[in-house]
């Protein structure tokens, strides 16, 4: 065959698999997952399948796309920071890296939710500056364990630095990603983008209008895992009919601004706190159970999940201002004796 159409056919070599070679990758595959499961879980108390069969989210694979949905003020930038502190404790710490991407808060007010969850202080006092010499102490101490984590952010600092806070595109985030991989020689386990509606889409923008850009963005999110073989977690906004329901836990098509969270996703994970929407100590049914809306209550949804069971919800209680989720009506107890 003459050269030039074999050159011809180089990228479709790599694209084309006969059946023989579909069945060697699939057991390969299987047998690779028997032996050492490449899946991370979330590490929320109940939330994870620990066995085949578990009606219980699957664990998250690299390369997965992962979005999670939740309006304004229900918890989903603790939700997802919750995991990626959990993912932390289940990777090689020397080699390998968790990237949390925010557009929402500064480093340092990311910052002082870990600083919380390790000293047990209030990340509010801390806001503040609310702090005695004892506290100061215990958060010198945090410092130094958050310094030895290797959870590592992309975003913008704040305190004042004088420096103009970027925007960035999920390019940048893409370059950023290389960058720590090809330049700090780290392997990247897992990323967290906090969150799509907040994405700059200049790098989009010959793609069409906003709803084609959101989708292009979607779509190079997705991407992202692909290239650095690493499940991708990304926040999003709900649209705001959610709230004139009468069951307000968002649905699988409720991403705001764009349709194409819903054909893109791997597994998907709405959240809702009912004292957003619902009066305190009201109850609400569901599936034969009553739940109490108290200040703690955060409801979790599977709503998405490939070779895995789909809808399921868990109850949980949450106490924010630690970045703490514990079993559901056991949050008072749990504060009272992090507060002696």
């Amino acid at each position: 065959m003459d050269r030039g159409v074999i050159d011809m056919y180089e990228k479709e070599k790599t694209i084309t698999f006969n059946p023989p070679a579909i069945s060697t990758l699939t057991t390969n595959q299987i047998k690779k997952e028997q032996e050492n499961p490449s899946g991370l879980r979330t590490g929320i108390i109940g939330f994870d399948s620990e066995i085949d069969g578990d009606k219980k989210f699957k664990r998250m694979r690299p390369e997965k796309f992962i979005p999670v949905l939740g309006a304004q003020s229900n918890f989903k930038t603790g939700f997802m920071l919750a995991i990626a502190d959990n993912v932390v404790e289940q990777i090689d710490k020397e080699k390998d890296v968790v990237v949390y991407v925010t557009w929402e808060q500064s480093v340092e007010e990311q910052g002082m939710l870990d600083l919380s969850r390790i000293s047990k202080i209030s990340a509010a006092s801390m806001y503040d500056g609310n702090i005695s010499a004892t506290e100061w102490d215990r958060i010198l101490s945090a410092s130094i364990e958050r310094a030895e984590t290797p959870l590592w952010m992309l975003g913008h600092a704040g305190g004042g630095s004088g420096g103009r806070r970027p925007r960035l595109t999920v390019t940048d985030v893409e370059n950023a990603l290389a960058y720590i991989q090809d330049y700090q020689g780290k392997k990247i386990r897992f990323v967290v983008l906090d969150y799509i509606q907040r994405i700059n889409r200049e790098d989009k923008k010959r793609d069409g209008g906003t709803r084609e850009q959101f989708m292009a963005v979607v779509d190079h999110c997705k991407d992202l895992g692909l290239m650095f073989k690493a499940p991708c977690m990304v926040g999003s906004q709900v649209k705001r009919d959610v709230a004139t329901r009468e069951w307000k836990q968002p649905r699988i098509d409720d991403g705001q601004e764009t349709s194409n969270l819903e054909h893109t996703a791997d597994q998907m994970i709405t959240l809702w706190m009912p004292k957003t929407t619902e009066p305190l100590g009201s109850i609400l049914e569901y599936g034969g159970e009553s739940i109490m809306v108290t200040p703690y209550t955060l409801l979790a949804w599977v709503a998405k999940q490939k070779f895995g069971e789909a809808p399921l919800l868990f109850k949980y209680d949450v106490i924010p201002q630690y970045n703490k989720i514990v079993r559901y009506g056991t949050a008072p107890a749990v504060l009272k004796e992090m507060l002696k």
